[in-house]
């Protein structure tokens, strides 16, 4: 019997094999890469100018507590050893350390930072917060998110969600690249399966000029003499390479970290970190 010849085309293949999963993601690829493309997380300027560049934000939990360091309850030392109203035979406890005014502000710090209390000037505490429920974990969420039961998105978030970001996987090293140099690494190195032009692109939008070098791996000559080369020609992107990133020492690779498909866990900028402390 003949049969008529299988007119079967990459676009029907991708529609048809693993539930039509590859046409999902080819939709996607070909969406973000049209002209009209707007990445709704993509950077954006803030309200004001900025006079902050940098922002350290050190979450202690299970830090001191606020009666002990910037926040002073004069009801608390006036009502010391008193029965605690709804609390059975609880008492209350003053604070053991002295608070004083700090400063021109007065800002009122005790006495457990006497070296911080010199620069009660230049700092701004928040003192109007408070939780509705007395115990610390569910406290804590309701601390970053505004909710005790963790449905509202937390202030890392926000954040993403208010200045946008550039972050696909190179602004960690960029932001690690000097721990990464003061541990003893002459140079980063970014390669992709990509030409000398889009790569410089990349960089500049990261930042990366003086931290990483972006290098072209054109033909992708790189990742297939490595083994690491991905076909990806069923969607329309030839020769790419597999994620993966190589700690070299002295011209031998003392870590080579490949990833699986579709993850992101080896071959970050902390791993670099940490495989060369």
């Amino acid at each position: 019997m003949n049969m008529a010849p299988l007119n079967f085309s990459r676009r029907d293949a991708l529609q048809s094999m693993s539930a039509g999963f590859g046409f999902m993601a080819f939709a996607g690829m070909s969406t973000m890469a049209g002209p009209a493309f707007k990445n709704p997380l993509a950077s954006k300027d803030p309200h004001f100018k900025p006079r902050a560049k940098r922002i350290i934000f050190a979450c202690m939990r299970g830090g001191p507590s606020h009666v002990d360091t910037f926040d002073y309850k004069p009801a608390l030392a006036k009502d010391n050893g008193k029965s605690a109203q709804g609390f059975g035979n609880r008492k209350l406890l003053e604070s053991p350390w002295k608070f004083s005014k700090r400063g021109k502000s007065g800002i009122e710090i005790s006495d457990l930072y006497p070296n911080l209390a010199k620069h009660a000037d230049k700092m701004c505490l928040v003192n109007s917060m408070y939780g509705d429920i007395p115990n610390h974990p569910q406290c804590f969420v309701q601390l970053h998110t505004g909710s005790f039961q963790f449905v509202r998105p937390s202030l890392g978030s926000w954040v993403l969600y208010g200045l946008g970001t550039e972050n696909q996987n190179l602004p960690g090293f960029v932001t690690q690249a000097e721990t990464l140099k003061a541990q003893g690494v002459d140079t980063i190195i970014c390669t992709a399966v990509n030409d000398v032009f889009v790569m410089d692109a990349w960089g500049k939008s990261a930042n990366a000029d003086g931290k990483v070098l972006m290098a072209a791996d054109g033909n992708g000559d790189f990742v297939s003499s490595l083994g690491l080369e991905l076909d990806a020609s069923g969607f329309g992107m030839g020769k790419r390479g597999q994620r993966f990133s190589v700690v070299v020492d002295n011209g031998v690779a003392t870590h080579v970290n490949i990833e699986g498909p579709g993850e992101f866990t080896v071959s970050n900028a902390e791993t670099a970190v940490n495989q060369t402390a």
